[in-house]
């Protein structure tokens, strides 16, 4: 039993040490879409190639969002100057 529980405990620590001395990595935001500066589009695609597109979604340089066709499949996103 003691046995046991020394090895739970040494188990934990070794996991905690582990942790501490990994770095932590920052998560890489997309940059926002400005009216009048660049607009974001995501295109829809029926498959995985991108060969057939099936639907947009997108923040155009006048600041209105749009939608086209379908919303489902494989997107691709593309950030475009005005």
């Amino acid at each position: 039993m003691f046995r046991r529980t020394l090895t739970a405990v040494a188990a934990v620590a070794l996991t905690v040490a582990a942790v501490s001395v990994i770095p932590a990595t920052t998560a890489q935001a997309r940059p926002a879409c400005s009216a009048g500066v660049s607009w974001c589009l995501w295109s829809v695609y029926q498959d995985a190639a991108h060969t057939v597109l099936v639907g947009e979604r997108g923040y155009d340089c006048s600041g209105t969002w749009f939608t086209t066709g379908t919303q489902s499949g494989y997107v691709k996103f593309q950030i475009l100057p005005c």
